[in-house]
């Protein structure tokens, strides 16, 4: 008797046993599939956080691109001039301190906008999100591409209208950057390309009374993209229309000094023109003729710089050694408002660019835009002081 209880009891543990050891397994396979599950979850929120990522960076790209872009049409520089784009931001408000074109100070304070603005997307303050498909093509005189898919209400595909000048040798170069920046920016983007002699062209320069190419002509359904917002700063309303300000400083019915061709109608070919007389092309001496008002001998050396300049400060103990050497030279910052003066009225118009530091000899009609510097980016002495000896030169 004693030992059938002890056998019930013996069954009814291992019963307990197997029923405790199948429930562990049961839990145990409960925790590795909610533990794969979270896995699975982790890994599919990551793809899509690493996507919602690029997609901003790509965006932020495209913004970044355009707002470089048009900031080189103002001011392309051709060697490093600052080490970051505060002290680039700093470099323009100098410079557009320096002009006394209303056009070209607007063109440049919208430049300096435009950088805050892409300042403020590299520290991180992204407020617009699109998915940017970047498989565009340029076809003929229209951009097209595929409509990109956007987390807002509006729609980047839109029409705009693009007007320069075959003879303008600049503005040719900077067209296919141009459209490639705002096909980026606006993907889809529908581009009508027309030449000044077209009379499309000349109709819409009546209609909006602009006169400086190249022009660049949005409608109102600008306004309902979602990268409205980021060129907002850029855009000026004219008549029907909102152009986009990108430095435009051809004039079409201004005389072309060096291409043989009488471009005004005036009987007037190149330097025979009065518009040719002060250019360099036509006459070799309208730097020093100029600075000579000033009290600025043919043979000193104008150095033109920026205080907020990194490259430029590299440049100042080379200057003073020179200086102290005996070289004559005249240092103009531009801030102050006479040294403004001094490059509004001679200087400006000789400049192929606005960056500094430049060095500039009125003898010579030499205008070097960048620092004298070695492979590891310090002052070259040897370099700066031949330049020196050049304008010095009989």
């Amino acid at each position: 008797m004693v030992f059938l209880e002890d056998k019930k009891e013996t069954e009814k543990i291992e019963k307990e046993n197997f029923e405790s050891d199948a429930h562990k397994v049961h839990t145990e396979h409960k925790v590795h599939v909610h533990q794969d599950h979270h896995e699975i979850k982790h890994k599919i929120k990551k793809k899509l956080q690493n996507a919602k990522r690029d997609k901003i960076i790509l965006g932020s790209l495209a913004v970044i691109f355009l707002a470089l872009f048009i900031m080189t049409l103002v001011e392309k520089s051709t060697s490093p001039v600052c080490d970051n784009l505060d002290c680039k931001i700093d470099e323009l408000t100098n410079y557009a301190n320096s002009l006394t074109m209303t056009d070209a100070k607007s063109a440049v304070n919208v430049a300096i906008s435009s950088l805050e603005s892409a300042r403020e997307i590299i520290d991180g303050d992204v407020t617009n999100e699109s998915n940017v498909n970047t498989e565009n093509t340029v076809t003929g005189n229209t951009v097209t591409g595929n409509t990109a898919n956007t987390e807002s209400t509006g729609t980047d595909v839109l029409s705009a209208t693009l007007i320069s000048d075959v003879r303008c040798t600049k503005c040719t170069e900077n067209i296919v950057s141009l459209k490639s920046s705002l096909n980026q920016l606006f993907p889809g983007l529908n581009l009508k390309v027309y030449d000044y002699v077209d009379v499309e062209a000349k109709e819409l320069m009546a209609e909006t009374e602009l006169t400086l190419l190249p022009i660049i002509l949005f409608d109102s359904a600008i306004e309902s993209t979602s990268s409205y917002a980021t060129v907002q700063n850029y855009l000026v309303p004219v008549g029907d229309y909102l152009s986009l300000r990108i430095g435009a400083d051809f004039d079409p019915t201004a005389e072309i000094c060096d291409n043989g061709i009488d471009d005004t109608g005036d009987g007037l070919i190149d330097c025979d023109d009065a518009f040719c007389a002060n250019t360099l092309t036509c006459n070799p001496n309208a730097i020093a003729d100029c600075v000579a008002n000033y009290d600025i001998a043919e043979d000193t050396v104008i150095f033109y710089y920026s205080n907020s300049c990194s490259w430029c400060a590299k440049m100042k103990p080379g200057v003073q050694y020179l200086e102290d050497q005996g070289y004559s030279v005249k240092r103009v910052e531009g801030s102050d408002p006479l040294d403004a003066e001094l490059v509004s009225t001679c200087l400006a118009q000789h400049f192929e660019d606005g960056g500094v530091p430049k060095f500039i000899c009125p003898k010579t009609s030499i205008v070097r835009t960048g620092a004298f510097a070695d492979a590891d980016k310090n002052l070259d002495q040897a370099q700066m002081t031949a330049f020196f000896d050049a304008c010095k030169a009989e």
